[in-house]
């Protein structure tokens, strides 16, 4: 959905709230490797912020979209 949505990061990410409740119920059940990625892109959704990355961190971000 990122890739050929118009809208910008920010709100896809919010698309992406039912995917993060399921990784919450189902984390044990992964295998490690899987769990090890997931975890990577939940703290990348919740940790960009503007906030957190300052104007510049958070610009650059969002232009890698």
């Amino acid at each position: 959905i990122p890739l050929l949505s118009p809208q910008g990061w920010d709100y896809v990410f919010l698309i992406a709230t039912p995917a993060v409740v399921l990784f919450a119920n189902y984390e044990r059940t992964l295998p490690t490797s899987l769990r090890v990625i997931t975890w990577l892109a939940v703290a990348t959704i919740g940790l960009s912020l503007f906030d957190l990355m300052g104007r510049a961190r958070y610009a650059t971000f969002m232009s890698w979209s």
